[in-house]
């Protein structure tokens, strides 16, 4: 759970953490209440972006520029740093094989060498053994990585999911 400064419950259920180098802040993946949160590292005090209709949010990362994604059920959001607008929205429910018992997972946005340099989005196909790379605007799939089959040489339910300073990438 994640309290408050007085006490007060923020999140029953916080599934994912992720540092807004950026901004100086926390963003927090608060599943039990579909919200996300945004802690301010020096005042504690807090941002929530919440909506019902994100119904378990598991993960969330940054990009370079402050704006927001995360995954709730089949879709990856982007939204802008103040969490008034919904830049970009990319549902995988009509991927083959997508099984909505089994959600997306992780999300991470990270600077790739192969894209020299410029920001990416990874997020983990849960349900569908499958690692997703996408531009930062979220209408094109880069990369797929597994074969889609839950097998020890391939990739198991992925839930995890970051790049290093490098550009490589670690999947859990």
């Amino acid at each position: 759970f994640l309290a408050d400064a007085d006490g007060s419950l923020l999140s029953r259920n916080p599934e994912g953490l992720a540092i807004d180098k950026w901004n100086n802040s926390i963003l927090v993946a608060d599943s039990s209440n579909n919200r996300i949160l945004r802690i301010n590292n020096q005042t504690a005090n807090y941002t929530v972006l919440d909506n019902f209709s994100f119904n378990g949010v598991k993960d969330v990362s940054s990009d370079s520029k402050g704006n927001v994604f995360f995954v709730a059920a089949s879709k990856l959001y982007k939204y802008d740093y103040y969490f008034d607008t919904e830049l970009a929205v990319f549902d995988f429910v009509s991927f083959p094989g997508y099984d909505a018992l089994k959600p997306l997972h992780g999300v991470s946005v990270g600077s790739d060498n192969l894209l020299h340099g410029s920001d990416s989005v990874l997020v983990a196909g849960y349900g569908l053994n499958k690692v997703f790379q996408l531009n930062n605007d979220l209408n094109a799939i880069l990369r797929e990585y597994g074969d889609g089959t839950p097998s020890s040489s391939g990739l198991y339910w992925p839930t995890g999911i970051d790049f290093d300073w490098t550009g490589n990438k670690y999947i859990s």
